[in-house]
């Protein structure tokens, strides 16, 4: 299980680091971000998908929840591990202030 945990907080974080980082750059237009999304979230799930199961948003976590696909306890989980990404992420404090 810590190994699931660990490929979806690098997963998440990648997402939320490139992801936030292209829109933080001021250079990105709206496709330069879509595509930083896009190729963060295909390169990890390539990479980690394999180990995690490939749920980098936790709205995929809540959606697989609520179809009844994954278990309350490994959903739990993976909101903490996603939970602690956007509280690690060096972008987040620049974006509070």
């Amino acid at each position: 299980m810590s190994k699931k945990l660990v490929a979806e907080f690098v997963g998440t974080f990648t997402l939320i680091f490139v992801g936030a980082g292209a829109i933080m750059n001021g250079k990105a237009d709206l496709l330069g971000i879509a595509l930083a999304h896009g190729l963060a979230i295909a390169v990890m799930i390539a990479a980690l998908g394999g180990i995690s199961g490939g749920h980098f948003n936790p709205a995929v976590t809540f959606g697989f929840l609520v179809t009844k696909r994954i278990k309350l306890e490994k959903a739990a989980a993976a909101a903490v591990s996603s939970r602690d990404v956007i509280h690690t992420c060096p972008m987040h404090s620049e974006v509070k202030q």
